[in-house]
Protein backbone atom coordinates (compact mmCIF):
# COMPACT_ATOMS: atom_id res chain seq x y z
CA UNK A 1 0.00 0.00 0.00
CA UNK A 2 1.31 3.32 -1.13
CA UNK A 3 2.54 6.27 2.10
CA UNK A 4 1.15 9.47 0.98
CA UNK A 5 2.11 10.90 4.33
CA UNK A 6 4.39 14.21 3.55
CA UNK A 7 8.06 13.28 4.15
CA UNK A 8 7.91 15.91 7.08
CA UNK A 9 5.62 14.65 8.96
CA UNK A 10 7.57 11.10 8.54
CA UNK A 11 10.26 12.95 9.89
CA UNK A 12 8.83 14.54 12.98
CA UNK A 13 6.93 10.94 14.05
CA UNK A 14 10.02 9.15 13.86
CA UNK A 15 12.11 11.56 15.62
CA UNK A 16 9.53 11.72 18.48
CA UNK A 17 9.37 7.95 18.53
CA UNK A 18 12.98 7.42 18.98
CA UNK A 19 12.64 9.55 22.22
CA UNK A 20 9.63 7.45 23.48
CA UNK A 21 11.72 5.99 25.95
CA UNK A 22 14.44 7.93 26.71
CA UNK A 23 15.13 10.84 28.88
CA UNK A 24 17.25 13.83 28.57
CA UNK A 25 20.82 13.03 30.01
CA UNK A 26 21.55 15.54 33.83
CA UNK A 27 22.90 19.03 33.12
CA UNK A 28 26.27 19.64 34.66
CA UNK A 29 26.04 22.45 36.64
CA UNK A 30 28.98 25.16 36.87
CA UNK A 31 30.29 23.98 40.37
CA UNK A 32 30.81 20.70 39.19
CA UNK A 33 27.71 19.21 41.06
CA UNK A 34 24.90 17.46 39.54
CA UNK A 35 22.18 19.19 39.09
CA UNK A 36 18.79 19.44 40.71
CA UNK A 37 17.27 16.19 40.59
CA UNK A 38 19.89 14.19 39.24
CA UNK A 39 20.81 10.62 40.69
CA UNK A 40 23.68 8.70 41.83
CA UNK A 41 26.87 10.18 40.72
CA UNK A 42 28.98 7.01 39.04
CA UNK A 43 32.22 9.26 38.63
CA UNK A 44 33.24 12.82 38.48
CA UNK A 45 35.81 13.58 35.96
CA UNK A 46 37.67 16.78 36.78
CA UNK A 47 34.91 17.40 39.12
CA UNK A 48 32.33 17.24 36.75
CA UNK A 49 29.78 14.42 37.77
CA UNK A 50 28.56 11.24 35.38
CA UNK A 51 25.28 10.22 37.12
CA UNK A 52 23.34 7.22 36.84
CA UNK A 53 20.76 8.90 34.73
CA UNK A 54 23.40 10.06 31.91
CA UNK A 55 24.19 6.74 32.31
CA UNK A 56 21.05 5.38 31.29
CA UNK A 57 20.76 8.14 28.70
CA UNK A 58 23.89 7.05 27.02
CA UNK A 59 23.35 3.45 27.14
CA UNK A 60 20.33 3.39 25.74
CA UNK A 61 21.47 6.30 22.66
CA UNK A 62 24.28 3.24 22.27
CA UNK A 63 22.08 0.49 21.89
CA UNK A 64 20.06 2.03 19.60
CA UNK A 65 23.04 2.73 16.81
CA UNK A 66 24.05 -1.05 17.74
CA UNK A 67 21.06 -3.01 18.63
CA UNK A 68 22.21 -6.24 20.59
CA UNK A 69 25.56 -4.73 21.49
CA UNK A 70 24.77 -3.76 25.23
CA UNK A 71 23.92 -7.30 25.98
CA UNK A 72 27.87 -8.29 26.05
CA UNK A 73 29.36 -5.21 27.50
CA UNK A 74 29.32 -4.86 30.90
CA UNK A 75 28.50 -1.52 33.03
CA UNK A 76 32.47 -0.82 33.57
CA UNK A 77 33.00 -0.42 29.59
CA UNK A 78 30.23 1.79 29.04
CA UNK A 79 31.17 3.55 32.01
CA UNK A 80 34.31 4.01 30.44
CA UNK A 81 33.32 5.65 27.26
CA UNK A 82 31.16 8.59 28.96
CA UNK A 83 34.20 8.96 31.03
CA UNK A 84 36.47 9.06 27.41
CA UNK A 85 33.27 11.41 25.92
CA UNK A 86 33.65 13.90 29.71
CA UNK A 87 37.18 14.22 28.73
CA UNK A 88 37.39 15.45 25.52
CA UNK A 89 34.35 17.32 26.14
CA UNK A 90 35.91 19.08 28.83
CA UNK A 91 39.08 19.60 26.48
CA UNK A 92 36.59 20.97 23.49
CA UNK A 93 35.33 23.49 26.37
CA UNK A 94 38.73 24.85 27.12
CA UNK A 95 39.41 25.51 23.44
CA UNK A 96 36.07 27.46 23.26
CA UNK A 97 34.85 25.33 20.75
CA UNK A 98 31.41 25.63 21.82
CA UNK A 99 31.47 29.62 21.34
CA UNK A 100 32.24 28.79 17.79
CA UNK A 101 29.50 30.11 15.65
CA UNK A 102 29.28 27.34 13.03
CA UNK A 103 29.08 25.24 16.60
CA UNK A 104 26.32 27.76 18.33
CA UNK A 105 24.56 27.17 14.94
CA UNK A 106 24.65 23.23 15.65
CA UNK A 107 24.04 23.28 19.28
CA UNK A 108 21.20 25.24 18.69
CA UNK A 109 19.58 22.66 15.82
CA UNK A 110 19.58 20.02 18.04
CA UNK A 111 18.12 21.36 20.53
CA UNK A 112 15.55 22.81 18.20
CA UNK A 113 15.04 18.92 17.15
CA UNK A 114 14.77 17.51 20.61
CA UNK A 115 12.34 20.24 21.73
CA UNK A 116 9.88 19.59 18.46
CA UNK A 117 10.77 15.68 18.98
CA UNK A 118 9.57 15.87 22.41
CA UNK A 119 6.57 17.94 22.23
CA UNK A 120 5.22 16.03 19.12
CA UNK A 121 5.94 12.72 21.24
CA UNK A 122 3.65 14.29 24.39
CA UNK A 123 1.16 14.87 22.08
CA UNK A 124 0.81 11.49 20.38
CA UNK A 125 0.59 10.19 23.80
CA UNK A 126 -2.63 11.96 24.29
CA UNK A 127 -3.94 10.60 20.54
CA UNK A 128 -4.55 7.13 20.93
CA UNK A 129 -4.93 5.05 17.68
CA UNK A 130 -8.39 3.32 17.83
CA UNK A 131 -9.65 -0.20 16.63
CA UNK A 132 -11.59 1.66 14.89
CA UNK A 133 -9.22 4.06 13.40
CA UNK A 134 -7.13 1.02 12.14
CA UNK A 135 -10.51 -0.58 10.11
CA UNK A 136 -11.23 3.14 8.81
CA UNK A 137 -7.48 3.04 7.57
CA UNK A 138 -7.63 -0.57 6.11
CA UNK A 139 -11.10 -0.39 4.61
CA UNK A 140 -9.58 3.77 2.85
CA UNK A 141 -6.39 1.69 2.00
CA UNK A 142 -8.46 -1.34 0.42
CA UNK A 143 -9.93 0.98 -2.47
CA UNK A 144 -6.83 1.99 -3.76
CA UNK A 145 -5.04 -1.42 -3.30
CA UNK A 146 -4.37 -2.74 -6.77
CA UNK A 147 -6.42 -6.40 -7.22
CA UNK A 148 -4.29 -7.49 -10.30
CA UNK A 149 -0.75 -7.94 -10.92
CA UNK A 150 1.03 -8.17 -14.47
CA UNK A 151 4.18 -10.22 -15.79
CA UNK A 152 5.31 -8.56 -18.51
CA UNK A 153 8.76 -8.21 -20.92
CA UNK A 154 9.59 -4.83 -22.65
CA UNK A 155 11.88 -3.61 -25.35
CA UNK A 156 13.38 -0.14 -24.19
CA UNK A 157 14.53 2.36 -27.12
CA UNK A 158 15.55 5.82 -27.71
CA UNK A 159 13.83 6.54 -30.83
CA UNK A 160 9.90 5.74 -32.10
CA UNK A 161 11.92 4.61 -35.51
CA UNK A 162 13.35 1.89 -33.69
CA UNK A 163 10.53 1.32 -31.44
CA UNK A 164 8.77 0.88 -34.65
CA UNK A 165 11.46 -1.28 -36.56
CA UNK A 166 11.24 -3.85 -33.71
CA UNK A 167 7.52 -4.28 -34.04
CA UNK A 168 7.95 -4.90 -37.67
CA UNK A 169 10.30 -7.67 -36.86
CA UNK A 170 7.90 -9.07 -34.24
CA UNK A 171 5.25 -9.03 -37.09
CA UNK A 172 7.25 -11.54 -38.91
CA UNK A 173 7.51 -13.91 -36.61
CA UNK A 174 10.66 -12.69 -34.54
CA UNK A 175 11.00 -14.04 -30.84
CA UNK A 176 10.14 -11.30 -28.18
CA UNK A 177 12.90 -12.45 -25.46
CA UNK A 178 15.41 -12.44 -28.21
CA UNK A 179 15.25 -8.92 -29.73
CA UNK A 180 15.07 -7.46 -26.42
CA UNK A 181 18.55 -9.32 -25.66
CA UNK A 182 19.53 -7.71 -28.90
CA UNK A 183 17.98 -4.39 -28.96
CA UNK A 184 17.08 -3.34 -25.62
CA UNK A 185 18.92 -0.68 -23.54
CA UNK A 186 17.05 -1.09 -20.57
CA UNK A 187 18.77 -2.92 -17.39
CA UNK A 188 16.36 -5.99 -17.79
CA UNK A 189 17.88 -6.53 -21.76
CA UNK A 190 19.94 -9.70 -20.73
CA UNK A 191 16.92 -11.20 -19.28
CA UNK A 192 15.12 -10.65 -22.77
CA UNK A 193 13.14 -7.69 -21.49
CA UNK A 194 11.84 -9.67 -18.78
CA UNK A 195 10.28 -7.52 -15.94
CA UNK A 196 8.54 -9.88 -13.72
CA UNK A 197 5.10 -9.89 -11.98
CA UNK A 198 4.22 -6.05 -10.98
CA UNK A 199 1.61 -4.06 -9.88
CA UNK A 200 0.02 -1.09 -12.22
CA UNK A 201 1.36 1.14 -9.76
CA UNK A 202 5.01 -0.02 -9.70
CA UNK A 203 4.52 1.46 -13.07
CA UNK A 204 4.31 4.99 -14.89
CA UNK A 205 0.84 5.82 -16.53
CA UNK A 206 1.44 5.31 -19.87
CA UNK A 207 2.97 1.83 -19.45
CA UNK A 208 0.70 0.48 -17.15
CA UNK A 209 -2.48 1.73 -19.56
CA UNK A 210 -0.82 -0.09 -21.71
CA UNK A 211 -0.23 -3.12 -20.55
CA UNK A 212 -3.61 -3.31 -19.08
CA UNK A 213 -4.71 -3.28 -22.49
CA UNK A 214 -2.72 -6.27 -24.07
CA UNK A 215 -4.02 -9.89 -23.51
CA UNK A 216 -1.97 -12.85 -22.60
CA UNK A 217 0.40 -13.35 -25.30
CA UNK A 218 0.26 -10.40 -27.28
CA UNK A 219 2.31 -7.36 -27.59
CA UNK A 220 1.43 -3.59 -28.07
CA UNK A 221 1.23 -2.66 -31.90
CA UNK A 222 2.68 1.17 -31.19
CA UNK A 223 5.55 1.99 -29.48
CA UNK A 224 4.42 3.33 -25.87
CA UNK A 225 6.60 6.81 -25.09
CA UNK A 226 7.26 7.22 -21.48
CA UNK A 227 10.40 9.30 -19.91
CA UNK A 228 13.06 6.98 -20.34
CA UNK A 229 12.41 6.52 -23.57
CA UNK A 230 10.23 4.19 -26.29
CA UNK A 231 8.78 0.74 -25.46
CA UNK A 232 7.56 -2.76 -26.84
CA UNK A 233 5.66 -4.35 -24.28
CA UNK A 234 4.48 -8.12 -24.87
CA UNK A 235 1.98 -9.32 -21.87
CA UNK A 236 3.48 -12.72 -20.40
CA UNK A 237 0.58 -13.31 -17.65
CA UNK A 238 -2.17 -12.13 -15.47
CA UNK A 239 -3.13 -12.87 -11.65
CA UNK A 240 -5.36 -11.51 -9.25
CA UNK A 241 -3.96 -10.65 -5.81
CA UNK A 242 -5.49 -10.97 -2.63
CA UNK A 243 -4.90 -7.75 -0.33
CA UNK A 244 -3.27 -8.69 3.23
CA UNK A 245 -5.20 -8.84 5.91
CA UNK A 246 -5.76 -5.89 8.55
CA UNK A 247 -3.03 -8.16 11.14
CA UNK A 248 -0.72 -7.74 8.39
CA UNK A 249 -0.40 -4.41 7.58
CA UNK A 250 -1.38 -3.26 11.16
CA UNK A 251 2.61 -1.41 11.97
CA UNK A 252 2.12 0.29 8.77
CA UNK A 253 -1.61 1.67 9.06
CA UNK A 254 -0.35 2.80 12.56
CA UNK A 255 2.31 4.91 11.45
CA UNK A 256 0.39 6.37 8.64
CA UNK A 257 -1.93 7.10 11.24
CA UNK A 258 0.88 9.04 13.38
CA UNK A 259 2.19 10.47 10.44
CA UNK A 260 -1.38 12.12 9.55
CA UNK A 261 -1.89 13.25 13.54
CA UNK A 262 1.12 14.93 13.56
CA UNK A 263 0.44 16.85 9.81
CA UNK A 264 -2.82 17.62 11.79
CA UNK A 265 -1.52 19.03 14.55
CA UNK A 266 1.61 20.88 12.95
CA UNK A 267 -0.94 22.45 10.81
CA UNK A 268 -2.85 23.48 13.88
CA UNK A 269 0.52 25.41 15.76
CA UNK A 270 1.22 27.10 12.35
CA UNK A 271 -2.48 28.07 11.37
CA UNK A 272 -2.65 30.12 14.76
CA UNK A 273 1.05 31.25 14.53
CA UNK A 274 2.24 35.03 13.16
CA UNK A 275 4.22 33.81 10.21
CA UNK A 276 5.90 36.48 8.22
CA UNK A 277 7.77 35.85 4.79
CA UNK A 278 10.81 37.78 4.16
CA UNK A 279 10.41 39.30 0.11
Amino acid sequence: MKNTVPSFALALTLAAAGLCAVGAPAARAADGKAASGADKVLATVNGAPITEQMFEFYARQRAERHPGSNASVDRKKILDELINLEVVVQDAERKNIQKRPDVKAQLDWQRRNLLASVDLREYLMTQPISKKDLQSAYDDALKNFPDTEYHARHILLKTRKEADEVIAQLNKGADFAKLAKEKSIGPTGKKGGDLGWFSPDQMVKPFADAVAKLKKGQYTKQPVKTRFGWHVIELEGVRKVKPPSLDDVKNQLESEIRNHQVQAYVNKLRESAKVEMSP
